[in-house]
Protein backbone atom coordinates (compact mmCIF):
# COMPACT_ATOMS: atom_id res chain seq x y z
CA UNK A 1 0.00 0.00 0.00
CA UNK A 2 1.39 3.37 -1.24
CA UNK A 3 1.86 6.44 1.39
CA UNK A 4 -1.21 8.19 -0.26
CA UNK A 5 -3.67 5.41 0.08
CA UNK A 6 -2.69 4.68 3.42
CA UNK A 7 -2.83 8.72 4.60
CA UNK A 8 -6.20 7.86 3.44
CA UNK A 9 -7.08 5.22 5.41
CA UNK A 10 -6.17 6.36 8.12
CA UNK A 11 -9.31 9.19 7.93
CA UNK A 12 -8.69 12.41 8.14
CA UNK A 13 -6.84 14.32 10.92
CA UNK A 14 -8.39 16.63 13.22
CA UNK A 15 -6.00 19.70 14.62
CA UNK A 16 -7.27 21.77 17.31
CA UNK A 17 -5.38 24.73 16.18
CA UNK A 18 -4.12 27.85 18.14
CA UNK A 19 -2.72 31.17 16.67
CA UNK A 20 0.64 31.36 14.08
CA UNK A 21 1.41 30.25 11.34
CA UNK A 22 2.59 26.84 12.40
CA UNK A 23 -1.16 25.48 11.71
CA UNK A 24 -1.79 26.31 8.42
CA UNK A 25 2.16 24.58 7.50
CA UNK A 26 1.30 21.57 8.92
CA UNK A 27 -2.19 21.25 7.43
CA UNK A 28 -0.52 21.78 3.84
CA UNK A 29 2.26 19.30 4.87
CA UNK A 30 -0.16 16.44 5.71
CA UNK A 31 -2.53 17.32 3.31
CA UNK A 32 0.40 17.40 0.52
CA UNK A 33 0.84 13.55 1.82
CA UNK A 34 -2.81 12.68 0.48
CA UNK A 35 -4.47 13.16 3.75
CA UNK A 36 -7.29 14.97 4.57
CA UNK A 37 -7.57 17.58 7.55
CA UNK A 38 -10.12 19.31 9.50
CA UNK A 39 -9.35 22.31 11.64
CA UNK A 40 -10.80 23.51 15.08
CA UNK A 41 -9.39 26.60 15.37
CA UNK A 42 -9.93 28.07 18.98
CA UNK A 43 -12.16 31.27 19.96
CA UNK A 44 -9.73 33.69 21.22
CA UNK A 45 -6.47 32.24 19.99
CA UNK A 46 -6.46 31.95 16.28
CA UNK A 47 -8.74 34.84 14.76
CA UNK A 48 -5.86 36.57 13.29
CA UNK A 49 -5.54 32.86 10.88
CA UNK A 50 -7.07 32.81 7.62
CA UNK A 51 -9.19 29.40 8.23
CA UNK A 52 -11.10 29.51 4.61
CA UNK A 53 -8.89 27.07 2.59
CA UNK A 54 -9.78 23.86 4.45
CA UNK A 55 -12.76 22.75 6.35
CA UNK A 56 -12.82 24.40 9.87
CA UNK A 57 -15.19 24.27 12.92
CA UNK A 58 -14.17 27.18 15.05
CA UNK A 59 -14.69 26.20 18.64
CA UNK A 60 -14.15 27.77 22.57
CA UNK A 61 -12.11 26.35 24.28
CA UNK A 62 -13.92 24.09 26.78
CA UNK A 63 -16.66 22.83 24.20
CA UNK A 64 -15.41 19.29 24.25
CA UNK A 65 -18.30 17.55 23.76
CA UNK A 66 -18.91 19.74 20.45
CA UNK A 67 -15.65 19.05 19.18
CA UNK A 68 -16.11 15.32 19.57
CA UNK A 69 -19.31 15.27 18.32
CA UNK A 70 -17.80 17.04 15.28
CA UNK A 71 -14.54 14.91 14.97
CA UNK A 72 -16.15 11.48 14.37
CA UNK A 73 -19.00 12.53 12.05
CA UNK A 74 -15.90 14.25 9.96
CA UNK A 75 -14.26 10.23 10.51
CA UNK A 76 -11.42 11.59 12.81
CA UNK A 77 -9.48 9.14 15.22
CA UNK A 78 -6.46 10.70 15.33
CA UNK A 79 -5.92 14.55 16.49
CA UNK A 80 -2.77 17.43 16.96
CA UNK A 81 -2.99 20.46 19.03
CA UNK A 82 -0.80 23.30 17.52
CA UNK A 83 -0.13 26.56 17.58
CA UNK A 84 0.60 29.41 20.38
CA UNK A 85 -1.69 29.79 23.28
CA UNK A 86 -2.04 31.89 25.94
CA UNK A 87 -2.86 29.45 29.30
CA UNK A 88 -6.29 30.78 30.17
CA UNK A 89 -8.00 31.14 33.23
CA UNK A 90 -10.67 28.62 34.84
CA UNK A 91 -13.20 31.72 34.42
CA UNK A 92 -12.40 31.65 30.54
CA UNK A 93 -13.09 28.44 29.95
CA UNK A 94 -16.90 27.98 27.90
CA UNK A 95 -17.47 24.03 28.56
CA UNK A 96 -20.71 22.66 26.64
CA UNK A 97 -22.66 19.90 28.53
CA UNK A 98 -19.87 17.49 27.96
CA UNK A 99 -17.25 20.07 29.49
CA UNK A 100 -19.66 20.53 32.36
CA UNK A 101 -19.06 16.39 33.13
CA UNK A 102 -15.33 16.63 33.31
CA UNK A 103 -14.75 19.66 35.35
CA UNK A 104 -13.48 17.79 38.50
CA UNK A 105 -10.95 16.51 35.81
CA UNK A 106 -10.47 19.84 34.33
CA UNK A 107 -9.61 21.38 37.05
CA UNK A 108 -7.26 18.76 38.87
CA UNK A 109 -5.52 19.70 35.46
CA UNK A 110 -5.39 23.12 35.85
CA UNK A 111 -3.58 22.66 39.07
CA UNK A 112 0.00 22.76 37.94
CA UNK A 113 2.07 24.10 35.01
CA UNK A 114 1.50 23.62 31.27
CA UNK A 115 3.25 20.28 30.92
CA UNK A 116 0.75 18.51 33.92
CA UNK A 117 -2.17 20.70 31.73
CA UNK A 118 -1.82 19.41 28.84
CA UNK A 119 -1.15 15.72 29.77
CA UNK A 120 -3.97 15.99 32.30
CA UNK A 121 -5.91 17.19 28.88
CA UNK A 122 -4.44 14.57 26.55
CA UNK A 123 -5.87 11.53 28.87
CA UNK A 124 -9.39 13.44 28.73
CA UNK A 125 -9.73 13.00 25.22
CA UNK A 126 -7.86 9.61 24.89
CA UNK A 127 -10.14 8.19 27.00
CA UNK A 128 -13.51 8.88 24.66
CA UNK A 129 -11.18 6.99 21.41
CA UNK A 130 -8.89 9.54 20.12
CA UNK A 131 -5.19 9.15 19.67
CA UNK A 132 -3.28 12.00 20.16
CA UNK A 133 -0.33 12.87 18.06
CA UNK A 134 2.68 15.39 18.21
CA UNK A 135 2.82 17.59 15.19
CA UNK A 136 6.53 16.33 14.34
CA UNK A 137 5.46 12.85 13.56
CA UNK A 138 2.42 14.11 10.75
CA UNK A 139 4.88 16.59 9.61
CA UNK A 140 8.45 15.38 10.35
CA UNK A 141 9.98 18.46 8.51
CA UNK A 142 9.28 21.18 10.77
CA UNK A 143 11.80 20.22 13.26
CA UNK A 144 14.51 21.52 13.54
CA UNK A 145 17.30 20.16 11.61
CA UNK A 146 21.11 20.01 13.10
CA UNK A 147 23.75 21.92 11.14
CA UNK A 148 24.07 25.26 10.20
CA UNK A 149 21.91 28.12 9.68
CA UNK A 150 24.22 30.83 9.03
CA UNK A 151 27.90 31.78 7.35
CA UNK A 152 29.47 32.83 10.33
CA UNK A 153 30.92 30.27 13.05
CA UNK A 154 30.21 30.35 16.62
CA UNK A 155 32.83 31.21 18.96
CA UNK A 156 34.00 29.73 21.55
CA UNK A 157 33.02 32.36 24.30
CA UNK A 158 29.54 31.44 22.37
CA UNK A 159 29.55 27.72 22.57
CA UNK A 160 30.24 27.90 26.20
CA UNK A 161 26.93 29.95 26.79
CA UNK A 162 25.02 27.52 24.86
CA UNK A 163 26.41 25.08 27.36
CA UNK A 164 25.38 26.97 30.30
CA UNK A 165 21.65 27.63 28.60
CA UNK A 166 21.13 23.75 28.30
CA UNK A 167 22.83 22.73 31.94
CA UNK A 168 20.44 25.09 33.49
CA UNK A 169 17.01 23.88 31.31
CA UNK A 170 17.97 20.27 32.08
CA UNK A 171 18.33 20.95 35.59
CA UNK A 172 14.95 23.41 35.89
CA UNK A 173 12.92 21.20 33.90
CA UNK A 174 11.05 19.19 36.35
CA UNK A 175 9.57 22.22 38.09
CA UNK A 176 8.02 23.15 34.47
CA UNK A 177 8.77 26.56 34.51
CA UNK A 178 9.71 27.16 30.87
CA UNK A 179 12.06 26.13 27.59
CA UNK A 180 13.92 29.43 27.26
CA UNK A 181 17.08 30.80 29.03
CA UNK A 182 19.23 33.84 27.84
CA UNK A 183 23.00 33.52 28.96
CA UNK A 184 25.48 36.67 28.06
CA UNK A 185 29.23 35.45 29.17
CA UNK A 186 28.14 32.36 31.49
CA UNK A 187 25.33 34.71 32.99
CA UNK A 188 22.31 34.04 33.05
CA UNK A 189 20.08 37.77 32.61
CA UNK A 190 16.25 35.88 31.65
CA UNK A 191 14.21 32.95 31.93
CA UNK A 192 11.51 32.43 30.16
CA UNK A 193 8.12 31.41 32.38
CA UNK A 194 4.36 32.65 31.69
CA UNK A 195 5.16 35.33 29.56
CA UNK A 196 6.67 33.80 26.66
CA UNK A 197 10.31 33.77 24.67
CA UNK A 198 8.68 36.62 22.44
CA UNK A 199 8.06 38.81 25.71
CA UNK A 200 10.81 37.43 27.18
CA UNK A 201 13.44 38.99 24.48
CA UNK A 202 11.26 42.24 24.50
CA UNK A 203 12.49 42.26 28.45
CA UNK A 204 15.81 41.84 27.76
CA UNK A 205 16.11 44.55 25.38
CA UNK A 206 14.23 47.06 27.84
CA UNK A 207 17.02 45.83 30.66
CA UNK A 208 19.68 46.97 28.45
CA UNK A 209 17.91 49.98 27.26
CA UNK A 210 17.81 50.91 31.26
CA UNK A 211 21.01 49.68 31.74
CA UNK A 212 20.46 47.32 33.93
CA UNK A 213 22.22 45.36 31.52
CA UNK A 214 25.66 46.58 30.86
CA UNK A 215 27.45 44.13 28.25
CA UNK A 216 28.08 45.25 25.17
CA UNK A 217 26.20 44.69 21.88
CA UNK A 218 26.80 41.60 20.22
CA UNK A 219 27.27 39.26 23.51
CA UNK A 220 25.14 36.47 24.71
CA UNK A 221 22.44 33.88 23.28
CA UNK A 222 19.07 32.56 23.56
CA UNK A 223 18.71 29.02 24.61
CA UNK A 224 15.58 26.69 23.60
CA UNK A 225 15.09 23.31 24.57
CA UNK A 226 12.42 20.85 25.47
CA UNK A 227 12.01 19.80 29.75
CA UNK A 228 13.28 16.74 30.24
CA UNK A 229 10.16 14.08 30.21
CA UNK A 230 8.37 16.48 28.49
CA UNK A 231 5.46 14.31 26.60
CA UNK A 232 6.89 15.87 22.81
CA UNK A 233 3.17 15.15 21.10
CA UNK A 234 3.04 19.15 22.37
CA UNK A 235 4.21 21.87 23.08
CA UNK A 236 7.57 21.63 22.02
CA UNK A 237 9.74 24.62 21.58
CA UNK A 238 9.39 26.58 18.34
CA UNK A 239 11.35 29.60 17.06
CA UNK A 240 10.97 31.58 13.81
CA UNK A 241 11.91 34.61 11.57
CA UNK A 242 10.69 36.70 14.43
CA UNK A 243 12.67 35.04 17.09
CA UNK A 244 15.62 36.08 14.90
CA UNK A 245 14.42 39.60 14.96
CA UNK A 246 13.53 40.12 18.51
CA UNK A 247 17.00 38.09 19.40
CA UNK A 248 19.14 40.83 17.10
CA UNK A 249 16.83 44.08 18.93
CA UNK A 250 17.82 42.72 22.20
CA UNK A 251 21.94 43.14 21.34
CA UNK A 252 22.35 39.30 21.77
CA UNK A 253 24.73 37.58 19.69
CA UNK A 254 22.49 34.61 18.42
CA UNK A 255 20.72 31.64 19.40
CA UNK A 256 20.65 27.91 20.20
CA UNK A 257 18.14 24.90 19.76
CA UNK A 258 18.16 21.42 20.33
CA UNK A 259 18.08 19.94 17.16
CA UNK A 260 15.10 17.28 16.44
CA UNK A 261 13.36 18.94 19.54
CA UNK A 262 12.78 22.41 18.14
CA UNK A 263 10.04 23.69 15.56
CA UNK A 264 10.49 25.95 13.04
CA UNK A 265 7.92 26.26 10.18
CA UNK A 266 9.99 28.53 7.92
CA UNK A 267 13.65 27.21 7.80
CA UNK A 268 14.82 29.15 4.59
CA UNK A 269 12.87 32.55 5.71
CA UNK A 270 14.53 32.25 8.89
CA UNK A 271 18.45 31.43 7.73
CA UNK A 272 17.21 34.43 5.19
CA UNK A 273 16.33 36.43 7.94
CA UNK A 274 19.57 35.67 10.04
CA UNK A 275 21.82 36.18 7.05
CA UNK A 276 20.16 39.81 7.36
CA UNK A 277 21.35 40.39 10.32
CA UNK A 278 24.50 39.24 10.06
CA UNK A 279 24.11 35.82 11.19
CA UNK A 280 25.12 32.44 11.64
CA UNK A 281 25.46 29.31 12.83
CA UNK A 282 27.72 26.20 12.66
CA UNK A 283 26.89 23.00 14.02
CA UNK A 284 27.84 22.82 17.64
CA UNK A 285 28.80 19.46 19.01
CA UNK A 286 26.57 17.91 21.92
CA UNK A 287 27.13 19.56 25.06
CA UNK A 288 27.16 17.70 28.31
CA UNK A 289 23.60 18.79 28.49
CA UNK A 290 22.35 17.25 25.38
CA UNK A 291 24.72 14.29 24.99
CA UNK A 292 21.99 12.85 22.41
CA UNK A 293 21.46 15.71 20.50
CA UNK A 294 23.38 17.81 18.08
CA UNK A 295 22.05 21.40 18.49
CA UNK A 296 21.73 23.66 15.63
CA UNK A 297 22.63 27.22 16.46
CA UNK A 298 21.99 30.65 14.60
CA UNK A 299 24.85 33.09 15.56
CA UNK A 300 24.90 37.02 14.54
CA UNK A 301 28.50 38.82 14.75
CA UNK A 302 26.28 42.04 13.74
CA UNK A 303 25.44 42.41 17.43
CA UNK A 304 21.92 43.82 16.96
CA UNK A 305 20.45 47.10 16.71
CA UNK A 306 22.01 50.25 18.95
CA UNK A 307 19.30 50.87 21.77
CA UNK A 308 18.53 54.47 22.66
CA UNK A 309 19.15 55.17 25.85
CA UNK A 310 15.84 57.05 27.85
CA UNK A 311 16.84 60.48 28.92
CA UNK A 312 17.54 60.95 32.59
CA UNK A 313 15.07 62.95 34.35
CA UNK A 314 16.22 64.75 37.11
CA UNK A 315 14.83 64.28 40.46
CA UNK A 316 12.82 68.43 41.60
CA UNK A 317 12.25 67.58 45.37
CA UNK A 318 10.22 71.03 45.07
CA UNK A 319 8.09 69.55 42.42
CA UNK A 320 7.44 66.19 44.04
CA UNK A 321 6.55 67.33 47.86
CA UNK A 322 3.15 69.24 48.52
CA UNK A 323 3.51 72.49 50.15
CA UNK A 324 2.50 71.78 53.95
CA UNK A 325 1.16 74.62 56.49
CA UNK A 326 2.67 74.02 59.45
CA UNK A 327 2.76 76.35 62.92
CA UNK A 328 6.14 77.69 61.52
CA UNK A 329 5.37 78.74 58.15
CA UNK A 330 1.83 80.13 59.45
CA UNK A 331 4.42 82.10 61.75
CA UNK A 332 6.40 82.82 59.02
CA UNK A 333 3.42 84.38 57.23
CA UNK A 334 2.13 86.21 59.71
CA UNK A 335 5.24 88.18 60.10
CA UNK A 336 5.60 89.04 56.85
CA UNK A 337 2.39 90.37 56.44
CA UNK A 338 3.25 92.81 59.45
CA UNK A 339 2.87 97.08 58.56
CA UNK A 340 5.98 96.89 55.83
CA UNK A 341 6.94 93.44 56.10
CA UNK A 342 8.99 93.94 59.74
CA UNK A 343 7.04 91.61 61.66
CA UNK A 344 4.63 93.78 64.38
CA UNK A 345 2.13 91.58 65.13
CA UNK A 346 -1.19 91.98 63.15
CA UNK A 347 -5.38 91.54 63.78
CA UNK A 348 -6.49 92.29 61.25
CA UNK A 349 -4.91 89.14 58.64
CA UNK A 350 -7.17 86.26 58.02
CA UNK A 351 -5.76 83.13 56.48
CA UNK A 352 -6.89 82.31 52.35
CA UNK A 353 -10.02 80.47 51.43
CA UNK A 354 -11.09 80.71 55.85
CA UNK A 355 -13.86 78.93 56.36
CA UNK A 356 -14.78 81.64 59.76
CA UNK A 357 -15.23 85.00 57.09
CA UNK A 358 -17.62 85.87 59.67
CA UNK A 359 -15.29 85.93 62.66
CA UNK A 360 -11.88 86.89 60.57
CA UNK A 361 -13.26 90.42 58.44
CA UNK A 362 -13.49 92.74 61.96
CA UNK A 363 -11.19 90.78 64.77
CA UNK A 364 -10.82 92.30 67.89
CA UNK A 365 -8.09 94.21 68.29
CA UNK A 366 -4.78 92.36 69.81
CA UNK A 367 -6.38 89.11 69.17
CA UNK A 368 -4.50 86.12 67.79
CA UNK A 369 -5.57 85.49 63.73
CA UNK A 370 -7.78 82.27 63.46
CA UNK A 371 -5.59 79.50 61.76
CA UNK A 372 -6.91 77.20 59.36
Amino acid sequence: MTAAPAAQAEGPLAMICGGGSLPLAIAASVTGRGRGVVLFPLRGAAEDTDFAGYPHHWVYIGQIGKFMRLARAAGCRDMVCIGSLVRPSIWQVHPDLKGLSLIPRVLKAFRGGDDHLLSGMARILESDGFRLLGAHEVAPEILLPAGTLGAVPVPELAQADIALGFDYLRAAGPFDIGQAVVVIDKHIVAVEAAEGTDAMLIRVAELRASRRIRTALGRGVLVKAAKPGQDKRFDLPSIGPRTVELVAEAGLAGMAAAAGETIVAEVEKLRQTADRAKSSSPECRASRAHDSACIAAAYFSGGGRRIRRPARRRFDRRAQTRHRRTPATNRRRRQSHGAGGRGEPVSTWRPRHCRHRRHCHEPAENSRPHRR
